[in-house]
């Protein structure tokens, strides 16, 4: 598969903005053959936003496999290398694509029902609190 060609004009717009928010610094470099040459390097502040994002990434990948767990210890597994999912104790019945959806769906209705239930379970609860003064 060919690598996509980067949009030049929209990267330096791009490392343009980064820079006013203080995130990268540049420099021009006359000492390589050529004409001269801007450098980008990363500054502390672009380190600590950076870290933000792989954090939140880092996050959101572990709701993705809690979310993967969940559905297969319901009972529907990824076949790899099939574009089919199974449902076990089911006599081996393999889902095609389409159906995968209808599934997926399913499993996010019975997820937020038992959203509703907990969060009915926590205003009950905070109802029954007694009142302090």
């Amino acid at each position: 598969m060919p690598a996509e060609r980067i949009d030049m004009g929209n990267l330096y717009r791009i490392l343009r903005s980064l820079e006013r928010d203080g995130l990268v610094d540049s420099t021009w470099d006359d000492d390589a053959p050529g004409p001269a040459k801007r450098v980008y390097v990363i500054t502390q502040s672009g380190r600590r936003v950076l870290a933000q994002w792989v954090e939140a990434f880092t996050k959101i990948e572990r709701q993705i496999e809690q979310f993967t767990k969940r559905y297969e210890d319901k009972g529907v597994n990824m076949h790899h290398g099939r574009r089919r999912f199974h449902r076990r104790g089911v006599g081996h019945r393999w889902y095609e694509p389409e159906r995968v959806l209808e599934r997926l769906e399913e499993y996010q209705r019975d997820l937020e029902q038992e959203l509703a239930d907990v969060a009915d379970l926590i205003k009950r609860l905070k109802e029954s609190e007694p009142q302090t003064a």
